[in-house]
């Protein structure tokens, strides 16, 4: 059939968190033609037989939405997913898909949660640093190679998070209280909306919600709180934000040394994705000046954030697996939050 190749081609991405998931279906410039979400995809948290069976639901709402026939195959699919950080997984995932749900796409890709936001904001690589309720960093290499730092949870890191932000307010106000370290700042403002948003009167009254009834996320969300003193000009506020952004700015430096010398000509590109970066105003000085002083660190640097869901960056992953890869405007896909060249 010689008509095949004038033919349009569709091709789907979902990018996948631990609680959420987003899906697009697209044509060949990168257009959204139709979306669907769903719950969490990571095979750690749901099993691989939900995740694969909500990654086929998806895809076909999708389809639909798009005015597509849910049972043709596209030309391919991107999973962009947390917790495939284990080729095994991967393949285990595309094999599931190909063999259990063969209407999803002709071809399957699947990479890890990063992957997706860089490839949305860019085909040449770069950072992707990570600030919600908890945080990660990864580079990746125009070549494909990459360095991570973070990542680890709250036990061990999260460092840069909106968990880390609560934290440090939250252990200001009782080493305070407790007299174990007096705070620099006034914390008026950061007492009341702690015993405000926890519903408590006293210290002892919190212990519950921080041990029987620990939520992260609900502990996490409390910096909604934090950024709206550090709109006020509350100087504890503030200096939690200030820490945070000295901290996402040791992830950069982090992986800094693995750079390749493509991205050092060009400039370093960071996409930035998480609530957290909402209070980059307060962030910045933190974050530039550790960044400044690593040597590591090229000295052209753009911060940016995606304006289009990560779920389009993952299919194109999908469609490089094809003849035909999508063909996306970056200019569309990001607006910039910082642009500079360091001292």
């Amino acid at each position: 059939n010689n008509n095949n190749n004038n033919m349009a081609k569709y091709y789907g991405g979902v990018e996948g968190g631990g609680s959420q998931s987003q899906t697009v279906v697209v044509d060949e410039k990168g257009n959204i033609l139709g979306q669907s979400s769903g719950l969490g995809t990571n095979h750690w948290l749901c099993g691989m037989d939900v995740c694969c069976e909500r990654l086929d639901t998806m895809i076909a709402e999708a389809k639909t939405a798009a005015g597509l026939d849910p049972s043709v195959p596209l030309e391919s699919c991107g999973f962009s997913l947390s917790g495939a950080d284990k080729k095994s997984g991967r393949d285990a995932i595309i094999d599931t898909m190909m063999t259990k749900y063969p209407r999803c796409g002709k071809k399957i890709n699947v990479c890890t949660d990063s992957y997706g936001g860089i490839y949305t904001a860019s085909n040449t690589g770069g950072v992707v640093l990570i600030a919600g309720t908890g945080s990660n960093c990864r580079l990746i290499n125009p070549d494909g190679s990459e360095k991570g730092c973070g990542g680890w949870g709250h036990m061990l890191g999260d460092e840069g998070s909106a968990y880390s932000v609560t934290y440090y307010v939250i252990k200001t106000l009782f080493d305070d209280i407790d007299g174990f370290k007096k705070s620099e700042c006034d914390t008026t403002y950061a007492w009341n909306a702690f015993k405000e948003y926890y519903e408590v009167d006293n210290q002892m009254d919190f212990l519950d919600h921080i041990y029987a009834k620990f939520e992260k996320s609900k502990y996490a969300r409390f910096a909604v709180k934090i950024a709206e003193g550090a709109q006020k000009g509350d100087k504890l506020c503030m200096a939690s934000f200030h820490k945070a952004g000295v901290d996402l700015g040791r992830h950069i430096n982090a992986v800094a040394p693995a750079i390749s010398k493509d991205i050092r000509d060009s400039g370093l590109k960071i996409i930035c994705v998480g609530s957290v970066w909402k209070s980059w105003e307060f962030m910045k000085g933190g974050f530039l000046e550790t960044i400044t002083k690593c040597s590591d660190v090229p000295r052209a640097v753009t911060l940016v954030q995606l304006t289009k869901i990560a779920a389009i960056g993952a299919a194109y992953l999908g469609s490089k697996e094809t003849d035909s890869p999508i063909t996306l405007d970056y200019a569309s896909t990001t607006s910039v939050l910082y642009q500079g060249t360091l001292a």
